[in-house]
């Protein structure tokens, strides 16, 4: 099962790019990537984006404004999808702990629970 994972993006080029590397980097699970962008003034971000797109790399979305929940809606209406992972896009992802990384352990824990509606990551400022 691919799982989308959805990114909402507002300029802050240079924490979305580490971001996006951390997610490649330490995701094994098969996931579709898919990328809002608010409206970017950032040039040089939003030629990221594209490149990214032109490169398969992300399924991206141009949102007019930048308004989180319309940016996600936009998205959300067209997945089929019994899970989804909507991801903060200044995230840094862990590396996989015995083998099993983030987005696994995620799914694993939603299939066997069936009464857990949203989960989360834990956030260590270490």
């Amino acid at each position: 099962m691919k799982i989308p994972i959805i990114l909402i993006s507002y300029n802050n080029h240079a924490i979305f790019r580490r971001s996006i590397e951390s997610l490649i980097e330490n995701t094994s699970k098969i996931y579709e990537l898919i990328v809002v962008d608010n409206n970017s003034s950032d040039l040089r971000h939003r030629r990221y984006l594209n490149d990214l797109h032109d490169k398969g790399v992300v399924k991206l979305y141009q949102n007019k404004y930048n308004q989180f929940t319309f940016g996600l809606n936009k998205c959300l209406k067209d997945l089929d999808s019994d899970l989804i992972a909507i991801c903060d896009s200044d995230f840094l992802y862990p590396e996989p702990i015995d083998g099993e990384c983030w987005l696994s352990v995620l799914v694993r824990e939603m299939q066997e629970s069936p009464y857990i509606g949203k989960l989360g990551l834990s956030i260590s400022l270490e």
